[in-house]
């Protein structure tokens, strides 16, 4: 088994807790690898001071440089520096729960048939109190009280999906991802620098699915997912939601091109607009609540159509990111 960070960039407090969770971890449970890839980071992890006193403990972990930026080129280069048959992704404001190696290697061990592990629990941790419907909203930061599922069934009747958070991923999936990306069959977009897009983490697990393997959520997987205040607002989410609506399409016509091609066109570019005028409006007559809600759809539907001109009609794509950018979905 071996555990994966790939980071750019971290946040020092949480980068030391999500290691003291790892230090907790390693114990309690034998981890033959452990592996922290900097995607480039301007201040290299390899001399922060929670990288410094893990390593103390923990000599056999290793911190790699990948300058090429991309979580997809950092994972490849850890899928490529590691060989254990089960590797643990953690993102860098994760917080794992003390037995969470122990409870995946019970699950690997009864389901052999499954390709990918996710946690059925991940309990968003904001480091400050942020604004009420912030609160009310913790699932975009992918909260989450799931029951035990296993599912082989594919879009569009799969989900809800493995995400990144604490996946464990099985070698045959993971060489089978590589060669792909790096023939170039899959190239979804994946967060880049302050890019929030997601497709990578959907065609891992898709990728075990075209494999013949199932996905496995377990609530015996717990994680915290720790969120610093540059996070905890609406703007962020916005961006978020964009994100991963707009990296959906392309990841899909890479993994099930039928599927993607049965998708309804984009709605017109008037449509969002008027949307998105309508605001104050909502905010004035239908309260906070309403204009709030009707923002993130905004956000969502423009990814959305966005990721289907991605794939469909390139040439289209600039005028609805302008409006993504003006609108404040699109940095």
């Amino acid at each position: 088994m071996a555990i994966v960070v790939c980071t750019y960039g971290p946040d020092l407090a949480l980068l030391g807790r999500l290691l003291a969770a790892l230090d907790r971890i390693l114990l309690r449970s034998a981890v033959a690898e452990v592996l922290v890839v900097d995607n480039g980071s301007p201040q290299p992890v390899a001399h922060c001071a929670p990288w410094l006193w893990f390593q103390a403990r923990h000599p056999q972990a290793r911190c790699l440089l990948e300058p090429r930026p991309g979580l997809t080129r950092a994972r490849c280069r850890a899928i490529r520096e590691t060989s254990a048959d089960l590797l643990i992704g953690f993102d860098d404001d994760n917080e794992p729960a003390d037995d969470y190696v122990s409870q995946l290697k019970a699950c690997a061990a009864r389901h052999p048939e499954v390709g990918v592990w996710g946690p059925g629990r991940i309990a968003v941790i904001f480091s400050q109190e942020p604004d009420p419907w912030i609160q009310r909203h913790r699932a975009c930061f992918q909260e989450r009280q799931l029951p035990f599922s296993l599912s082989t069934a594919g879009p569009p009747h799969g989900g809800p999906w493995v995400t990144g958070t604490g996946f464990a991923v099985r070698r045959p999936v993971l060489e089978a991802y590589r060669r792909a990306v790096e023939r170039g069959e899959l190239g979804a977009s994946d967060r880049t620098g302050t890019g929030l897009q997601s497709g990578g983490d959907l065609q891992i697990v898709w990728q075990a699915l075209r494999l013949g393997l199932a996905q496995g959520i377990s609530p015996d997987l717990r994680c915290g997912h720790l969120i610093p205040p540059a996070r905890a607002n609406l703007a962020y989410i916005r961006r978020l939601e964009f994100g991963a609506a707009a990296s959906y399409v392309p990841a899909l016509s890479e993994c099930f091109p039928s599927v993607a091609a049965e998708l309804p066109g984009p709605r017109p570019l008037l449509l969002h607009l008027l949307a998105l005028l309508a605001l104050p409006l909502l905010r004035l007559v239908g309260g906070r609540e309403r204009a709030l809600k009707l923002k993130m759809a905004c956000a969502r539907a423009l990814g959305h159509d966005c990721g289907l001109l991605a794939v469909r009609r390139p040439a289209d794509l600039g005028r609805y990111r302008r409006l993504a950018r003006w609108s404040g979905a699109l940095p």
